[in-house]
């Protein structure tokens, strides 16, 4: 007689047998998108903040979303679901009145994405407490935001317009470094 342990390794071979799939090699893959993530709008436009020299925060709450545990630390040390993407602090030349910026920013490219009620109400009550905010949809359309309010910004690197469809696009390869402005000083950050 075949010993206990025997018996189950028989009986885990028969299970897989039977129950084995089938997998086609025909499966079509995902290629990469054409057009950029949000994180991907984000970290272009970040470059060109930093390149300006603004004084500027991201408060990274998306992160609280992965698992549960840490979505509650996240709410223990005063997160608050909603909170806008960016805030830059540096008081705009064309609204000396308003204490800065808020910019919730979204994704501009296959389908805008959707503004959570939770991030209208923020923008809303940081409005009526003078700062200027508004939702943008990709990084182009928030350094223009940006530009409106006198700030001194570049485009974002990284992205390149198409001729044909005027559609902003991922430029392929490294970002590059715009030869008319300083490159950011990483000594200045503190985490």
């Amino acid at each position: 007689m075949a010993s206990h342990s025997d018996r189950v390794l028989n009986a885990t071979q028969r299970f897989f047998q039977k129950n084995q799939r089938v997998v086609s090699s025909k499966r079509k893959k995902r290629g990469k998108s054409e057009h950029l993530t949000e994180e991907q709008e984000q970290s272009a436009l970040v470059i060109a903040m930093r390149k300006a020299k603004l004084t500027f925060q991201h408060c990274p709450m998306g992160i609280a979303a992965r698992s549960a545990v840490s979505g509650a630390r996240m709410r223990k040390m005063g997160s608050h679901k909603g909170y806008p993407d960016l805030i830059v602090h540096d008081r705009p030349p064309r609204f000396p009145n308003a204490p800065g910026v808020v910019i919730e920013l979204k994704r501009a490219k296959p389908a805008r994405s959707r503004v959570s009620d939770e991030q209208k109400v923020w923008l809303a009550k940081l409005s009526s407490f003078g700062w200027l905010c508004k939702i943008c949809y990709g990084a182009t359309e928030a350094a223009q935001f940006l530009r409106e309010c006198g700030y001194t910004i570049g485009e974002p690197h990284g992205l390149r317009k198409d001729s044909n469809s005027g559609n902003v696009q991922r430029q392929s390869g490294l970002f590059k470094p715009d030869d008319s402005t300083e490159s950011h000083d990483d000594s200045r950050d503190t985490d």
